[in-house]
């Protein structure tokens, strides 16, 4: 980057031979902030290399992928996804699914209409649990052991099962195509790893979805 000259201009000229007999040196103290600040900025970018070099030593390093994205999470149990269906919860499965549904147009990125694949594989997941509850329900009401569930039928009218099978073979490879990095801890005390309580890096899902809805080919909405 060019600096531009801000030094004061002197309108008293002297000979050669003055300046030759009688050196006086001088010292510019613009000039001397400017190399602080340059020496500064060195120093600055020296250090943040470092650690950032630092920081990649636990991955890449050692010949492990870094998990993408630049949002640090770390997860906690929401049995809210997990529950039997109720509206509760079909709300807050909703809420994952963007307007329009992750079906998508842009004359560039998706010249003909494609769906984003992280909203199917979250839709597939919902459809898993949606089959697990409903087929659980049936075999209860086949044994006497439970009534009917007016919402649970409601659902179970609007989801096709076989359809759902792909899911499995699906997000196989969804997972092995993402292929998470992350490092997970396992619990001292039971040997297991349980997915939560552990530091992330993640994808800003948030933007995912905004960008989603501001190309979006319809307004429909819902997971389902």
């Amino acid at each position: 980057m060019r600096i531009p000259f801000t030094g004061p201009i002197s309108s008293n000229y002297e000979s050669l031979s003055d300046r030759e007999l009688h050196p006086e040196p001088r010292s510019n103290p613009r000039n001397a902030t400017l190399i602080i600040v340059l020496i500064a900025t060195a120093a600055f970018a020296s250090a943040l290399g470092f650690y950032a070099g630092k920081s990649s030593i636990k991955a890449t390093d050692e010949g492990l992928l870094l998990p993408p994205g630049n949002v640090h999470q770390i997860w906690h149990y929401n049995e809210t996804f997990s529950q039997k269906p109720t509206p509760q919860s079909e709300a807050a499965w909703n809420s994952l699914a963007p307007v329009g549904r992750g079906f998508v147009y842009h004359p560039f990125v998706s010249p003909v209409v494609s769906g984003i694949a992280v909203f199917h594989q979250l839709h597939c997941v919902h459809g898993l649990r949606l089959a697990y509850y409903i087929t659980t329900h049936r075999l209860q009401l086949l044994n006497g052991s439970h009534t009917n569930d007016t919402y649970l039928d409601s659902i179970a009218a609007r989801t096709n099962i076989e359809h759902i099978r792909h899911c499995f073979d699906y997000l196989r490879q969804s997972i092995m195509c993402t292929a998470d990095t992350n490092l997970e801890t396992v619990n001292q005390e039971h040997h297991t790893v349980n997915g939560w309580g552990s530091e992330r890096q993640c994808r800003d899902y948030g933007e995912v979805m905004r960008w989603a809805e501001r190309w979006r080919n319809d307004s429909s909405s819902g997971i389902l």
